[in-house]
C-alpha cells in the first residue's frame, strides 16, 4: 500500500507540474475565468497528492494527522497566491486524526478557499 500511495503521489505531482505552465501561457484574450479554472484544478490535484504523500510517509494509513496535513496543504496553496494574501492566512488546526477520505473532503474545500486575483 505504501508503494501505491508513493506512485499515486508522484503521478499527481506530475499533473500539478503540467497544469502550472498552462496557467502562465494564458493571455488576456483567454479570460480570467479560464485561468481560475486551471488554478482550481491544480489546487485540487495538489490536495489529493498531498494526502497520498501523507499516507506514503505514515506508519498508519487508516488515519491522517489533520494538523500536519493541513499545514503542508496550506503552505503549498499560498505559494501560488499573490503576496498580499500570504500574510493574511492563519492556520489553527487541532491535532486530530481522521480517515483519509474525510481529510480529503475537507482538503478539497480548503483548496477552494483561494483569493481572487
Amino acid at each position: 500500500m505504501r508503494e501505491m500511495h508513493h506512485r499515486v503521489q508522484n503521478s499527481l505531482q506530475l499533473v500539478t507540474s503540467m497544469l502550472q505552465p498552462q496557467e502562465k501561457e494564458l493571455g488576456a484574450a483567454d479570460g480570467e475565468a479560464v485561468r481560475r479554472q486551471l488554478e482550481l484544478a491544480r489546487d485540487r490535484v495538489l490536495s489529493v497528492a498531498l494526502l497520498h504523500r501523507r499516507l506514503w510517509r505514515s506508519d498508519d494509513i487508516e488515519l491522517i494527522n489533520v494538523e500536519t496535513f493541513f499545514s503542508e496543504l496550506v503552505e503549498g496553496l499560498i505559494r501560488t497566491w499573490p503576496d498580499t494574501w500570504r500574510s493574511q492566512v492563519t492556520l489553527d488546526v487541532a491535532p486530530v486524526r481522521l480517515p483519509p477520505h474525510e481529510a480529503l473532503l475537507i482538503a478539497l474545500i480548503v483548496s477552494e478557499l483561494r483569493p481572487m486575483r
